[in-house]
This record gives C-alpha cells, structure tokens and sequence, in this order.
C-alpha cells in the first residue's frame, strides 16, 4: 500500500561571536516529504528556506570560494547576512529484492568516519542517478553525477556555473567482521568549455575498473575497510589519485598522491549505555585531488568532495556524545597541520589553485613532502547540551558554543560565539575547517 509521510524542517536559532556586538543567526523553514508503495517504489522530498548570519572566519570562507559550505550560492541578505535555498530528493525502485534503481538531487557519504577522503557530504547537493545490487556476502554499485566545475570570475549574481560529469564504482564484500569495499572515482571535462555534452560510454558503465582503463578522465581510487569488535568498530581509507605504479616505492614523488583514515568507535563507552565515543586520524599529501584542467579536480561547486581542507594536511579529531532519555551532550575536538599555498606557489593545499605555479624545490627534485608550504594549525571545538522536542523529526532545543583558532608564521587569530536555537537535526553543516 501507499505510505505517505509529512514533517517541518527548522533551524532558528540566534548567538553571539566573541568580542563582536554583530547577532549571529539563522532562520530556516523547510518541509520533508517521504512515500513509499508497496516497498518497492519510495520518493523523499526537503525543500529549505534560509537567511544566516555568520562568524567571520565562514565570511572569509564565503568570500574565497564564492559559496556557502555545503549549502551553495547565496545572495546577499542585509548589511552582511546571505539569502539561501536548496532542494535535495530521491525516487528509488526495486524491480527485486537485492536490485535498487535510484536517481535524485542530493549528496552522499561514504566511510564509517566523521571525515570521508573518499566522498563526503561536505560539498552542494547535485543530480545522481544509479543502481546497488547485493548478492549474499557481496555488492555492486554504481553512480553518475553532473557537477559543477570551477569558475575563474566569481560573481554573486551569476547562479550557474559550468558543469561537468563524474562517476563512482562500488563494490563490496563482508568477510565474516570485516568489510572491505573498493571505490573507484572518475571525472570528465564533460560538457567542454565551450558547453558542448557528449555522451560516454563510461557514464553507463555498471562494472568498476574499466572506465580508468579507458584512460578519458581523471582517476582516484580507495578502499574502505571497518572491523566490528563489539563494543568497538575499527575503521580506515587509504585513498590514491592517478598514482603511476612504478612511482609506488618512490614515497616522496610529488606523482604520490594518497592519503588515509585511520580510526575507532567505542559504543556504551564506558560501560555506559547511550555514551559514545570517537577518534579519528586523516592524512593527505600534497596535490591530492588535483587535476588539469581544473574541470578534473575532484570538486563540486568550489568545494572539496573529500574532506573541507583539501590537500597536504594531518588531522586528529575527538568526539563524544551522551543521552540520556531526551537530553543529549556533546562535545569535539579537532587539530589539524595543513601546509598551504603562498599566493600563486602551488604547495599542493587547494585543488582549485588556478594559475598556480611549483615552487622551485619542488619543480626540480619531482619531490614533495607533506605539510611543505606555509605550516598552518587549525583548532576547532565544540560543547553543546540538548533537549530532544520530537525524536521522531529530530526536532530538539540547543545551546552551543564554538571555539576556532588558526595560527600561521606567529599570526593567531582566534574565535568563540554561543548559538541557541530549536532546530530538526536532518543535514550535516560543517564548519570545523
């Protein structure tokens, strides 16, 4: 039968940046559609409404990258606020049991951490159609994409940017506590520059491995890996971009473009039920992501798909959650090293550096060495405490407070503000960068 389902989305909440008297907020309406029939057809449907104010530092952000993080092109709204909307959905079949058909407007994330370096939720929403077959132990899937490629003269009033296509291979196997996927990546310069869209082969191609074979786009492959020891999961990535193999045992070739995951889940940590527990390691050299032309990098919309630094970066993070009936605290820490680019010399940081050029070490040797650049640490943390108003729609009270600080040859600049507000918990917003 026909199981239809309606629920508000809201995010309206309001706070204060440390030594600023500027009033920070955001004002979101939305609404979420669901259905399904019979169990073999569903449908979703979110449609949101926005008006932000935000912190300095995501300002800055705004300003280099032309978007909001995660969220798209805005305008502006007031004296220094941004006017933004976005629509995510998905139609899905299942003509059998272990075959699913779907297509949609949204974004995915692949990995067991709170990082992905192989496709994260981080980056805009943008069209997908595709399928996943499960056979017993094992599984296929495949998906293809319209993205949106980097644009030279960003303008505010310029809604559309050029576009460009990209194709992701799954496949799996769960070998008893341990799965083990591999994830092949590829992207095309399709429509050209002068707008032109021919169709490919590859962008129907249901099998991995081929489409890099045939040697048209810009490859990166991983592997995700999770090991479950209740009350414990072990996770990892390890991620290769266009790495040639016979540079496989040359480790500081500037061709050596991988990185990894490393990390732990810990559940009723401590003996606690509802307390959760986390820690996670990233790791990627320079130039990873990149690619020439720009349309190959492996980015949407201005922004990573991968993780929100881009390249040439460590990372450790901490997080910890509690609940106890319908109060929920939280709290995270990140540290991050990134050695980033200095005006136009490419240090390997920003896959979207145009024009960049080698540094003169690097342009000789062929060598490139991780955090090589201008040396930049990055502190992020959080605490918040929570009443949960409806579980059912995530609809729960909350009062923040986050602290930033960024450091770079002996300059510090460091931020705080505390936001309360009433929000539904639907849609990952990153701002731990």
């Amino acid at each position: 039968g026909l199981v239809l389902k309606v629920n508000g989305l809201a995010d309206f909440s309001a706070g204060k940046e440390n030594g600023s008297s500027r009033l920070l907020y955001r004002n979101t309406r939305g609404a979420l559609f669901e259905g399904t029939i019979s169990g073999v057809i569903g449908f979703s449907s979110a449609l949101y409404e926005n008006q932000a104010r935000f912190p300095g530092y995501i300002i800055s952000y705004i300003q280099k990258h032309g978007v909001l993080p995660g969220q798209g092109v805005a305008k502006k709204y007031q004296t220094d606020g941004y006017d933004f909307s976005w629509a995510e959905g998905n139609l899905w079949v299942r003509p059998w049991k272990d075959l699913y058909l779907e297509a949609g407007y949204g974004k995915r994330f692949f990995g067991d951490g709170y990082r992905s370096l192989l496709l994260s939720d981080f980056s805009d929403v943008y069209p997908y159609a595709g399928y996943q077959w499960y056979a017993g132990k094992f599984f296929l899937a495949a998906s293809t994409q319209s993205m949106i490629q980097h644009e030279e003269v960003i303008r505010w009033d310029k809604r559309r940017f050029p576009a460009k296509t990209s194709v992701f291979h799954f496949a799996g196997v769960r070998l008893g506590r341990i799965q083990l996927t591999l994830m092949e990546a590829n992207m095309y310069a399709n429509p050209d520059s002068a707008g032109n869209f021919r169709w490919q082969a590859e962008f129907f191609n249901p099998l991995p491995v081929l489409n890099s074979l045939a040697g048209r786009g810009n490859s990166l492959w991983g592997v995700n890996v999770s090991v479950n020891l209740p009350p414990f999961l072990l996770y990892g990535q390890w991620l290769a971009d266009d790495y040639p193999l016979n540079k496989i045992t040359d480790v500081h070739s500037v061709q050596n473009k991988t990185g990894f995951q490393a990390g732990i889940k810990w559940f009723h940590a401590f003996s606690l039920p509802g307390m959760f527990f986390q820690a996670e390691y990233n790791q990627v050299r320079p130039y990873t992501y990149s690619g020439k032309p720009l349309s190959l990098t492996y980015t949407h919309y201005n922004e990573p798909l991968a993780h929100p630094l881009g390249a040439n970066f460590r990372e450790g993070i901490i997080r910890a959650t509690y609940r106890f009936k319908f109060f929920l605290l939280e709290g995270q820490t990140s540290y991050a090293v990134q050695g980033r680019n200095d005006g136009t010399l490419d240090w390997g940081a920003d896959p979207l550096l145009r024009n960049g050029l080698l540094p003169e070490p690097v342009k000789v040797s062929r060598q490139s060495h991780i955090l090589q650049g201008i040396k930049t640490s990055v502190v992020n943390a959080f605490a918040g405490v929570s009443w949960i108003v409806n579980p059912v729609n995530t609809l729960h009270f909350s009062v923040e407070y986050h602290y930033r600080m960024e450091s770079a040859e002996g300059n510090k600049n460091t931020t705080g503000y505390i936001m309360i507000g009433l929000r539904t918990n639907r849609i990952n917003h990153y701002y731990d960068f």
